[in-house]
């Protein structure tokens, strides 16, 4: 494994094994949320996720590790599928064309796998692509297409959604949509979110907003001194190449000054500090 495979911007191009190499200080929070789509699989009611942190702290190396694991793991593959939405989601504008984009997505990630729902999906978007349909009545069609599949197939639904700040407050800023939104994913247990956003945005924070409260929220913290250079040392073993015989193994000493100093200047930023070891490597 090289690290040219570790993708400072978009983590979701790497593969279970190279996520979960360089995942380090949120172990108890993937297990946490693992745990939570193993229960919520027979659950009456879906408790959904807000994971808080700002840009570079790791939400979209978690939210791929995530999505690999339920992925490549059986039991919960039989019973999700799993479908990692578009870090940027710049068709969505109302309610209807986001449980839209949940129905393209939904194809995308059976199409190889069941090719017969697969065509069912596009033959169903083709069939509502009529002007005289009222967004109204697409979002009714939308929801009931996606709750009949749900049904036949015995699989929930679990959605990945990163930026969510602007999917509500931007993209769907109607106060009646998002609502509308809370109440079919509360009644009708057919979907579970897992969603991410840079801080607190004024639809989750406020008491009088729609989805206070909906979501059970973890915040990511910056990395301590110990992990950082724990993450250092993953990522120079990884950066190993076993066919040259004289390649050695150097670790990065906690107890380095210099590298204390570095760390520092990092602030304690994962993607900060792969930038750092991308120069340090560079200089080697």
């Amino acid at each position: 494994m090289q690290i040219k495979q570790f993708y400072p911007y978009s983590p979701r191009k790497a593969d279970l094994e190279q996520l979960s190499f360089s995942f380090v200080a949120r172990e108890t929070l993937l297990e946490e949320l693992t745990n939570s789509i193993r229960a919520n699989a027979d659950a009456e009611a879906i408790q959904h996720w807000m994971i808080l942190g700002m840009r570079g702290l790791g939400k979209s190396h978690l939210i791929a590790l995530l999505y690999q694991t339920v992925k490549n793991n059986a039991d919960l593959n039989d019973r999700w599928v799993p479908m990692l939405m578009h870090e940027e989601e710049q068709s969505v504008f109302s309610l209807h064309t986001l449980f839209i984009r949940f129905l393209i997505q939904l194809g995308e990630e059976i199409a190889d796998t069941d090719k017969g729902k697969y065509r069912a999906i596009i033959d169903f978007l083709d069939s509502q692509r009529d002007e005289t349909k009222k967004q109204e009545e697409i979002l009714e069609s939308v929801v009931a297409f996606l709750k009949d599949f749900v049904r036949e197939t015995g699989k929930k639904l679990l959605v990945f959604m990163e930026n969510s700040d602007d999917i509500f407050s931007r993209y769907m800023s109607k106060k009646n949509e998002i609502k509308q939104f809370r109440n079919i994913l509360q009644h009708d247990n057919f979907m579970m979110l897992v969603a991410t956003a840079p801080t607190f945005f004024n639809e989750i924070s406020k008491p009088s907003a729609p989805l206070y409260q909906f979501f059970r929220i973890r915040n990511l913290e910056l990395l301590t001194y110990d992990q950082a250079v724990d993450l250092l040392n993953r990522w120079k073993q990884s950066d190993i190449d076993p066919s040259e015989s004289n390649t050695r193994s150097i670790q990065f000493d906690k107890d380095d000054y210099k590298l204390r100093a570095l760390y520092h200047l990092t602030g304690g930023n994962p993607r900060v500090l792969l930038f750092l070891y991308m120069a340090i490597k560079g200089q080697n």
